[in-house]
This record gives C-alpha cells, structure tokens and sequence, in this order.
C-alpha cells in the first residue's frame, strides 16, 4: 500500500460557549512550517487536533516513550 500526500492548508477550530466564541485560525504555507510559541499557547492542542482529525485518536498510541 503507497500512502500519499496530506497537506493542511488551513486549520480552524471554533468552540461556541453560552458566554462567548474562541478557538484559533492556523494557516499553513508551501514547504516547512514550524509551530512555536509560548508555554500552554496551544502548540500540542493544535498537532493533537491534527491528529484526531486524520482519523488518530492520540499520539501516544502510536509513539513509543
């Protein structure tokens, strides 16, 4: 089985509440794109979210630590 190519264009996650509307609009460019920020900034929430949306329930059934 050749596995091809998944490219992300475009992330966005929009959680409604009673209060307000929050979420973030990630966009990805052609090439190398470096996630950064700073500490709870939501770096892992955003690779986590990738994942389960390919189908993954977690990354750390499919790493060995």
């Amino acid at each position: 089985m050749e596995l091809g190519q998944l490219r992300f264009k475009r992330f966005k996650i929009v959680v409604q509440t009673t209060d307000s509307d929050y979420g973030f609009d990630c966009r990805f460019e052609d090439g190398l794109n470096i996630i950064r920020g700073d500490n709870s900034s939501g770096k892992s929430t955003l690779i986590n979210s990738i994942i389960y949306s390919i189908g993954m329930e977690e990354l750390s059934t499919y790493l060995k630590v």
